[in-house]
């Protein structure tokens, strides 16, 4: 950190009063957020010391602002939120209107996007722009309707959120600043880009990429690369998403958007899986799953997991396979815990915006409904605490029995229940078990309830797939049972059923019970509805559990077979059935290939047309049975010739054979064909009929040619079956060559 402040440290030192360098720090750290917002939140944090150990209140807010954006910036969101809320207490403490509550209220607006709390977000942008209007500060306006935008982009009504950006663009334009245009600019390209309106998707994005540069606003740069890249592979240009995407990791060095960068890797990996790159591929989600478990990016670990099963599944690494599918079902499994955790910080922030407001003399007529509802908030938090803590240890168990066992011994820390019991549905018997069921600390043995009973809520509850909320029985028992009874135990007065739902399917119900009239009321009802989704998922993980490793034991023997016997037959269909060699089909498919990638390269390929001199009358003299055993061993020992395994030797016909030799040049293949002209003539097999020698011999056309785009690819193979006519009517038993 010394060194940064080393190098603003001239322009520093010339401020002679304390509350000009106040100002010039925050200056410094406004201007640089956008292009070093770590440098920018060191500035803040200087500032911020400095002034509160002067006093200078103004210096003071306008500091916690600077800090707020910057965390905001650099992904740290619950630190940016505690700097802004503590930043708007004391900007609606000093006496005069000021800005500095306005842009507060945006940055808190911002913070909550990121944190995809829409509702308390338009309510903090709402706010700042009813303050902002009313004190005319025109650039923030035209900031807001921009936020707002965002929020419509984010749930995906792209028409909606253009009005808002446009709107805010026409502002940023009267006011003449750039690097604002920039913000509105990205915004309406990304707009266009959703709606999949690509001409005008380029259209703003290019220009918001030049605004960016010239003001040298790197975040904007970067979001600007990558939307082009993403507007570069909606459009099927590859190659050209690929070079926005290596821009955007070039300037993100200096911005650090963490989060910006894990979703590039996941675009970087749809790439190279188009491309079949699977190795890369699966580098690019490796990278992106660091950085998102890095930054607890939760959805992102989920999304990336779920991908690298899906690579694994096709490259047929079962071990890996099952982890990434089980990563990916454990992480899902906490997204309610993850929902929730979510809903505590945000009660908590409301508490402290509440108390904040109660401080604002606009505000003070409501004190005693504020103290009201932040009495409420307080309960509901401390009531999620404990839902979270009994979500989190019944979720962390595929145990049946464990699950019930902490059920209980944390239900009574929640509220009042003399009775706690979890029925399960069996569909086949058509009746409730109940597997727990204790009375004021009494386990009653298991029990059944059948279906058909019209005197159980439990029943009701099933069918009807809602919840059940009494505080007199005796009163209210009419509007859901014909009569009462008790299947076990005492019949209480106050009682709540509630169903146990997974995806949509009814898997038992949750009751408790009090023996005090009046004992629930709606935060009673809430809180069982919260803790149901706990319970719900952890019975169906374990119910589920051994199904799904029976499942995945058996999916992987039937993938290995189904793999086996799709290499056997991958196998058979590539090799030539008497020589063992690669056949015609496989030949045309490599060649195609070495075609297309001597061209791309620009590099040399050649072509060798192998002819087994006058085989016909071999066959005719020695018989069909002894050719057959002549072509395998011809055929063998032609591909053990060529060293590299680059090179191809297949079955082109008959008794021809052909060979594919890329970045080989024409002495290269010369020296390949006299080689497999000097091995086959080793071999001393005889041929009496030959009019060349007394064993067999070959004759080869080799050809060589470096391809250009647009040439057509059996150029090569004439100028290879020429070069075969010239050996054989210059003699046979050698090569001849033609290059181009």
């Amino acid at each position: 950190m010394n060194e940064i402040f080393k190098e603003y440290e001239p322009l520093i030192s010339n401020c002679d009063e304390t509350k000009e360098k106040i100002k010039l720090l925050n200056k410094l750290s406004e201007d640089l957020e956008r292009s070093k917002p770590l440098h920018s939140l060191f500035l803040a944090e200087e500032a911020y010391d400095i002034a509160l150990k002067e006093d200078d209140q103004k210096g003071v807010v306008k500091s916690l602002l600077q800090i707020g954006r910057s965390l905001w910036l650099t992904g740290d969101l619950e630190k940016a939120l505690e700097k802004l809320i503590d930043g708007l207490e004391r900007a609606r403490a000093l006496e005069e209107e000021n800005e500095y509550e306005v842009e507060i209220l945006n940055a808190l607006g911002n913070v909550n996007i990121y944190l995809k709390s829409y509702d308390r977000a338009l309510e903090y942008y709402s706010e700042a722009l009813n303050l902002a209007t009313a004190i005319h500060y025109e650039k923030l306006i035209a900031a807001l309707l921009n936020n707002i935008g965002e929020i419509y982009y984010r749930l995906q009504d792209y028409r909606a959120a253009l009005k808002y950006y446009k709107d805010s663009l026409k502002l940023f334009e009267r006011e003449k600043e750039q690097y604002l245009q920039a913000i509105g600019l990205i915004n309406i390209g990304a707009s266009h880009l959703g709606l999949r309106e690509f001409e005008q998707a380029e259209k703003y994005i290019l220009k918001s990429l030049a605004v960016s540069k010239a003001e040298k606003d790197k975040i904007r740069e970067s979001i600007s690369y990558h939307l082009l890249g993403r507007l570069a592979y909606e459009k099927g240009k590859s190659e050209e998403a690929r070079k926005y995407f290596d821009q955007f990791l070039k300037v993100n060095r200096e911005v650090k958007d963490v989060f910006l960068e894990v979703e590039v890797y996941i675009d970087y990996y749809k790439l190279e899986k188009d491309a079949n790159e699977m190795e890369r591929a699966l580098d690019c989600l490796y990278k992106g799953l660091e950085l998102a478990e890095k930054i607890k990016a939760e959805d992102l670990v989920i999304q990336l997991c779920s991908f690298l099963a899906e690579v694994y599944e096709t490259l047929g690494n079962h071990d890996k396979m099952i982890y990434y599918y089980k990563k990916f079902h454990d992480r899902t499994k906490g997204i309610s815990s993850v929902a929730t955790q979510s809903k505590l910080r945000s009660i908590a922030m409301q508490l402290k915006a509440e108390e904040s407001k109660r401080k604002n003399k606009a505000f003070q007529i409501l004190n005693e409904q504020l103290e009201q509802k932040t009495k409420e908030l307080s309960k509901s938090y401390s009531q999620m605490k404990v839902i979270s803590e009994i979500g989190k240890s019944i979720t962390a168990t595929l145990d049946i029995n464990k699950v019930f066992r902490r059920l209980y011994e944390n239900i009574k820390n929640l509220l009042d229940a003399d009775v706690f019991g979890i029925g399960m549905y069996d569909e086949a018997k058509q009746a409730i078990e109940y597997k727990l069921y204790i009375e004021e600390g009494q386990a009653a043995p298991e029990f059944e309830i059948p279906l058909s009973s019209t005197s159980s809520y439990a029943v009701w509850c099933i069918k009807n797939k809602e919840e059940v909320i009494i505080n007199d029985v005796e009163q209210e028992y009419q509007k859901y049972l014909d009569g009462i009874n008790s299947t076990f135990g005492n019949i209480k007065p106050s009682l709540i059923f509630c169903p146990l739902i997974v995806e949509g399917k009814t898997i038992g119900v949750v009751t408790v019970q009090s023996k005090h009239k009046n004992a629930y009321n709606q935060y009673s009802l809430d809180s069982i509805r919260a803790l149901v989704s706990y319970i719900a998922i952890a019975i169906n993980n374990a119910q589920k559990s051994e199904e799904l490793a029976e499942e995945i034991t058996m999916r992987k023997q039937s993938q290995l077979e189904l793999k086996n016997m799709n290499n056997k037959l991958q196998k058979l269909s590539e090799l030539d059935g008497l020589t063992c060699i690669p056949n015609r089909r496989i030949f045309d498919t490599a060649f195609e290939k070495e075609w297309e990638k001597a061209v791309r390269e620009e590099q040399p390929l050649s072509l060798l047309i192998i002819d087994i001199d006058q085989f016909k009358e071999y066959n005719d003299h020695y018989g069909h049975q002894e050719g057959d055993k002549a072509l395998v061993e011809v055929a063998q020992t032609l591909q053990n010739t060529p060293k590299r395994k680059t090179d191809l030797i297949a079955r082109y016909g008959g008794d021809e054979f052909a060979a594919i030799l890329p970045n080989t040049d024409h002495k290269g293949a010369i020296k390949v064909a006299e080689k497999m002209i000097k091995n086959i003539t080793s071999l001393k097999i005889e041929h009496q009929c030959s009019k060349v020698a007394s064993y067999i011999t070959l004759t080869v056309g080799a050809a060589t040619i470096i391809p250009q785009s647009g040439m057509k690819k059996d150029t090569v193979m004439r100028m290879a079956d020429d070069a075969l006519y010239m050996a054989k009517e210059k003699g046979r038993n050698r090569v001849s060559h033609w290059s181009v």
